[in-house]
């Protein structure tokens, strides 16, 4: 974290009172660079062999993404009935279309049906939040058994503890 500094220095005129010379810095304590994502959507649709056409719409979808420290396991998508007509609406897709799509990028790998209107987002392609967030949420994706979500990873009292329910 950075520091900028605020100091003032003024030099008078010991005869007149007059201000020969002022010299101010100041001392503020920088934030912290604010969680981002950075996604290059192309290379990843190129990458699993889907058509550029798709960009829109997995772009609509991943702004809607949770942070990886989320209370629900974190990187996860709800797409209940008012998103999908506002994602339709702004790329201006049918609803039908943006199931195909949906199918498609689910194939893919690209993100994971956990629940009806819900998935899960790869964090091998994908991360929003911190690195040590995003950690986690990657051992989430990773242990995926019969075809249920199942976390590998400790509560306070040294538990396994199951965030995310659902099948994919």
């Amino acid at each position: 974290m950075g520091y900028i500094y605020k100091t003032e220095n003024v030099r008078y005129d010991k005869e007149t009172g007059e201000v020969i010379e002022s010299k101010i810095t100041k001392l503020t304590k920088l934030t912290k660079e604010p969680d981002y994502i950075k996604l290059y959507i192309n290379a990843v649709l190129a990458i699993c062999d889907l058509s550029q056409s798709i960009n829109p719409v997995l772009f609509e979808l991943l702004k809607h993404m949770t942070y990886a420290n989320d209370c629900d396991g974190g990187q996860i998508i709800y797409l209940n009935s008012a998103l999908r007509k506002k994602i339709c609406e702004t790329i201006g897709i049918s609803s039908n279309r943006l199931s195909h799509i949906l199918t498609k990028v689910v194939k893919s790998n690209i993100l994971k049906r956990i629940d009806r209107g819900t998935f899960a987002v790869n964090p091998d392609m994908f991360g929003k939040g911190e690195w040590k967030d995003i950690l986690k949420v990657k051992e989430i994706y990773i242990n995926f058994e019969r075809r249920t979500i199942k976390p590998n990873y400790k509560n306070k009292e040294g538990n396994n503890e199951q965030r995310i329910k659902g099948t994919i």
